[in-house]
């Protein structure tokens, strides 16, 4: 369906299609302020100290980066309740509020950092909410500038944003109803994560596996050039004492030995495959989450009719991020046919797994211990906001070996957890959404 929207000339105030699609809040203007009036920008430089570097991830959250991070060129100082955002990742939510009880924390200048403290200034728990509303996320959507993967968006267009501002009473009215909004969707979540978690105890144990986490890691150590498979300080730790200690009643073998399995690579993106003759669905890192696969949004790419075997999703294949946060590189989901010819893009990784010797399901569930994430996060090659896992991660990952009928028995003892787990995630996502719904009708209603 093609739709045909006309608006006069003297209404816009930028010339480009986005801006005049973009949300707007509704209400009296007498209550929409530009945002530079209500916060500072923050320029507190540093320059001598320790201090740990952040991440600001799409859900708003605020992590710290690995100890040993080091940023090139200046470092810039967020305090506690400052607000924070990503030029590049804003539109797709990575704008924050530095914990309350944070130390400072360091971001690169491509993190505007702005003060938000100050009687007549807007509420920090009111602005957070502020930030996840579809209204404002499609204010920044269409102020973005620049070339396809690294359009950014100005800390002074940011700053020219206008916001509903009630007065600061009904702003801790609003955030105090959200916050009793959302607190049975933290109970869910909660309870999806324990029954994970136990899930994964009683998995490993059944298995005969010892696992300990990797221990703290010294500031320094003096260890042998050839024991060391990465240049890395976490390399270096492992190669004396181990992220792990595994011992499993089963024999363990390679991921990608000869007969188990075959790791694959999807469709290298470029603008001579945008979908066009040959469109096809495909699978990219956002639709592998934390909990499994969010088909919510799945894009198209144009894949010959020639080419598209090699690259096709079948039922019983799992699919690796090979690119993600540290977090989430290395995360696997196994494609159950949700989508009939269907692939996936470069960024993730296909395991064709040999049903005669190993059970989709137990892969995957194994896949999603904390085995796996210490294996892959060990093994990850860091840029500044991306990790990255190699084939030979997830080809040389070794994994128990168990007779098939007890690999169908354990994986399907985990696929009942995973889905009374992702029952309650997904209730708590419709709780959440709805919550933040509830605060923005609010805003506009102030």
């Amino acid at each position: 369906m093609v739709v045909i929207r006309g608006v006069s000339s003297s209404r816009l105030s930028r010339w480009d299609v986005k801006s005049v699609l973009s949300q707007t809040w509704s209400g009296t203007d007498r209550s929409l302020k530009e945002i530079g009036t209500l916060v500072s920008r923050r320029r507190d430089e540093h320059t001598a100290g320790s201090v740990r570097y952040g991440s600001i991830h799409f859900d708003g959250s605020i992590s710290l980066r690995s100890p040993e991070t080091r940023l090139a060129g200046k470092t810039w100082l967020a305090h506690p309740d400052d607000l924070v955002f990503s030029k590049i990742d804003i539109r797709n939510g990575a704008i924050g509020l530095v914990p309350n009880d944070s130390d400072p924390i360091g971001f690169s200048s491509e993190y505007p950092i702005y003060d938000v403290s100050g009687p007549d200034r807007l509420v920090p728990e009111y602005l957070h909410i502020l930030c996840r509303t579809s209204t404002f996320r499609s204010q920044v959507e269409a102020l973005t500038v620049g070339h396809s993967g690294r359009r950014r968006i100005t800390p002074e267009n940011f700053e020219a944003l206008k916001v509903p501002v009630p007065d600061r009473q009904e702003q801790i009215r609003i955030a105090a109803e959200y916050s009793n909004e959302i607190l049975e969707a933290s109970r869910l979540s909660d309870e999806a994560d324990l029954l994970e978690k136990e899930g994964n105890i009683e998995f490993l144990s059944e298995l005969g596996i010892e696992y300990r986490l990797l221990k703290q890691r010294p500031r320094s150590i003096i260890v042998g050039s050839s024991r060391v498979n990465r240049w890395t300080l976490r390399s270096a730790f492992e190669s004396v004492q181990g992220a792990s200690q595994e011992s499993s009643k089963y024999d363990l073998r390679a991921l990608g030995s000869n007969g188990l399995s075959v790791l694959k690579r999807g469709v290298s993106k470029s603008p001579r495959n945008r979908p066009d003759r040959h469109p096809r669905p495909y699978i990219r890192v956002a639709n592998i989450q934390k909990w499994g696969l969010d088909l919510s949004d799945v894009r198209e790419i144009d894949v010959p009719p020639n080419n598209f075997p090699a690259v096709r999703i079948s039922s019983g294949n799992i699919l690796i991020c090979r690119n993600n946060s540290l977090e989430l590189v290395g995360k696997a989901a196994m494609w159950r046919g949700e989508i009939s010819e269907c692939t996936h893009d470069d960024h993730v990784f296909r395991l064709e797994v040999n049903i005669d010797a190993l059970d989709p399901r137990y892969v995957n569930a194994y896949l999603a211990t904390p085995v796996a994430r210490t294996w892959f996060q060990a093994r990850a090659q860091m840029t500044t906001n991306l990790a990255g896992i190699a084939g030979d991660a997830v080809t040389t990952f070794p994994i128990p070996i168990p007779p098939l009928h007890i690999q169908a028995e354990l994986g399907e003892r985990m696929d009942e957890i995973r889905d009374s787990a992702q029952g309650r995630r997904k209730l708590s996502r419709e709780l959440s959404a709805q919550a933040l719904i509830n605060a923005e009708r609010s805003m506009s209603s102030s």
